[in-house]
């Protein structure tokens, strides 16, 4: 019996719901871990324009779902690319 393979990557969006803004990102780790991570980068006071998001509306105003998979950390950059592209 063939065991299903763990994707390589995540791709998740992220919207707030008090702008309707949305933010695509990639990740290797869980959206759980990576949700952390950005609660870090805001509480350091990071530039970076979600940080900054997430430091003036709350963590609580934004929905995280996971959009798509890659198999490779290429496919996962390209995707994330893509999405981006078509959520701009």
């Amino acid at each position: 019996m063939k065991k299903n393979k763990k994707p390589a990557g995540i791709i998740y969006t992220v919207k707030c719901e008090i702008t309707g803004e949305f933010y695509v990102g990639a990740t290797t780790d869980s959206i759980h871990q990576r949700k952390i991570d950005h609660q870090e980068r805001a509480k350091r006071g990071d530039k970076h324009a979600f940080a900054q998001a997430i430091a003036t509306y709350g963590v609580e105003a934004f929905t995280w779902k996971q959009t798509d998979t890659a198999s490779t950390t290429d496919e996962l950059a390209r995707k994330e690319k893509e999405y981006i592209k078509k959520l701009d």
